[in-house]
């Protein structure tokens, strides 16, 4: 048994890093930029998470795993999961279709909007699926 909640323990840290590492490392690497060059040049890649999304879904995964194994916060991580996904994929099929992604539309108007929101409602599931992960760590060193 101790060894099963050890599994689950190693699940769900690696899980919850690589489902934060995307939403971190933007706001690292402009910390990092703004103390080398100063404020007269900030930069923030708004779209770093979404570059990430393997990493996002790997962790994910693992999340979900850890959390059907260990019977604790199931519903807030698989539907922040869920819907993770599904904000992400639909995002990006929305950009292929309108022509957003290839450069071919102009990005003007409610199809940039509709796709910032879509973009935007990824990241905070990201968070919200990170929180999830660290409520699980915390469940699972209380138990043993």
């Amino acid at each position: 048994m101790k060894k099963t909640i050890l599994h689950i323990k190693i699940l769900a840290i690696l899980g919850t890093i690589l489902v934060l590492l995307p939403i971190l490392a933007p706001i690292i690497f402009s910390f990092t930029r703004i103390l080398r060059i100063g404020f007269a040049h900030f930069n923030f890649d708004y779209l770093m998470p979404a570059e990430l999304f393997p990493m996002a879904f790997l962790g994910g995964t693992l999340l979900v795993i850890a959390s059907i194994i260990a019977h604790s916060r199931r519903a807030l991580i698989i539907w922040s999961f869920t819907l993770a996904a599904a904000m992400f994929i639909g995002g990006s099929v929305f950009a292929l279709v309108t022509g957003l992604a290839s450069g071919q539309a102009e990005p003007l108007g409610l199809m940039l909007n509709i796709l910032i929101i879509s973009f935007l409602l990824y990241d905070v599931m990201l968070i919200l699926l990170g929180v999830g992960g660290i409520l699980l760590i915390i469940n699972l060193f209380k138990r043993s």
